[in-house]
């Protein structure tokens, strides 16, 4: 019998090895950190406390919005991080129009949050 566990051994501790990586990889931390990819962005900006308490409502945006939010042209909605949020709050003081603030945004996509590098009106 020993000599049957003795060649069995390295396949044992590979197995063991193989299995321990498996699990640091699905469990660790670094399983669940987002990678974090800068794209682009085309929506309306509108009012991020407004979607969350009545998702079928419009929520566009107004002068007086303190949490931002995009909803892009293919109908994903994220909120904006505290850059966003003072990049959009800098174009609804300055903004004229009536009705939807469309604007393009690059940034990366943390979970629901858009990680703002840049948002402004399309010309």
């Amino acid at each position: 019998m020993r000599l049957h566990i003795r060649n069995m051994l390295p396949f044992l501790l590979v197995a063991l090895a193989l299995c321990g990586g498996m699990a640091a990889q699905v469990g660790g931390p670094e399983a669940r950190t987002p990678d974090l990819q800068v794209t682009s962005w085309t929506g309306r900006l509108v009012d991020a406390d407004c979607m969350a308490a009545k998702p079928s409502e419009p929520c566009d945006a107004f002068a007086g919005t303190a949490s931002f939010g995009l909803v892009t042209s293919t109908g994903a909605s994220y909120k904006l991080d505290s850059k966003g949020n003072q990049l959009a709050k800098d174009i609804m003081k300055d903004y004229k129009k009536q009705g939807a603030v469309q604007v393009n945004v690059t940034g990366k996509v943390d979970g629901d949050t858009l990680v703002v590098e840049t948002l402004n009106i399309p010309e």
